[in-house]
């Protein structure tokens, strides 16, 4: 099986638990206070949801695939190609899916994390 697949499980994982921990914190308009027991209740209640559960079960699968890759490549290849498909992909679903904004800071951003990815990959 080619190892770049389980880089992509990770990165659609990843992504997968990011994105329905942020839609449900937005559904619930969920909001932590300065109160440990109130914010408790509340971390309770969230990690009860069905959806959150599906997003916490996903980053547990990640972390499986996380030990095949440090296993089949060098850590200094593997991270920064996670980190920058992290960073494409959630910037990606962030606009698409919660309307957030998309800025020149946050363009030049993401292509000077994806050159440093080329160029880190080069060195190896």
């Amino acid at each position: 099986m080619n190892k770049y697949l389980y880089i992509i499980g990770i990165v659609i994982l990843t992504i997968y638990g990011q994105i329905i921990i942020k839609w449900i914190v937005n559904q619930n308009q969920i909001v932590v206070t300065d109160s440990l027991i109130q914010n408790f209740k509340i971390f309770i209640k969230f990690f009860l949801d069905p959806y959150v559960i599906s997003g916490l079960i996903s980053a547990f699968l990640s972390s499986f695939f996380w030990i095949i890759v440090v296993a089949k490549f060098e850590l200094s290849q593997a991270y920064p190609v996670i980190l920058g498909g992290l960073a494409l992909l959630t910037t990606f679903f962030a606009i698409l899916l919660f309307k957030e904004s998309i800025t020149i800071y946050k363009i030049t951003g993401i292509v000077m994390i994806v050159l440093g990815i080329i160029l880190l990959n080069k060195a190896v």
